[in-house]
């Protein structure tokens, strides 16, 4: 069985190459991909069915943060595996995502080989 994997992530260029370079490796399916938390809650309402197993979220996005649609994903998804794949890297930010769900973080300074590994 494939790993579903979804992206929340504002630079279409860095999310357009991660999620290629992850479909690239058999045990993965890309799912949707988002450039904001509000169109990933309102298609959420619209069709109720899981977005994937993994969801890649950036923090720094327009509209809502990702720290802050945390909580809202995990009601609607609890069983989802939220990821946190940003540039931010201080201590306290790391915390804060994880005290608010998330399961993991990741910084964008990693190589995309270094994320696919961490999504295994």
């Amino acid at each position: 069985m494939k790993i579903k994997v979804s992206i929340i992530e504002d630079n279409i260029m860095f999310r357009e190459g991660l999620m290629r370079f992850i479909g690239f490796h058999d045990e993965f399916e890309i799912g949707a991909q988002f450039g904001a938390v509000a169109p990933f809650l309102q298609k959420s309402n619209i069709i109720n069915d899981i977005p994937a197993s993994i969801l890649l979220l950036d923090i720094g996005l327009p509209g809502i943060s990702g720290i802050d649609a945390i909580p809202a994903i995990l009601n609607k998804y609890p069983e989802l595996n939220i990821v946190m794949l940003t540039s931010y890297e201080e201590e306290d930010i790391i915390l804060k995502a994880l005290c608010s769900g998330a399961c993991s973080y990741l910084s964008k300074s990693v190589s995309m080989k270094e994320i696919v590994s961490a999504l295994r």
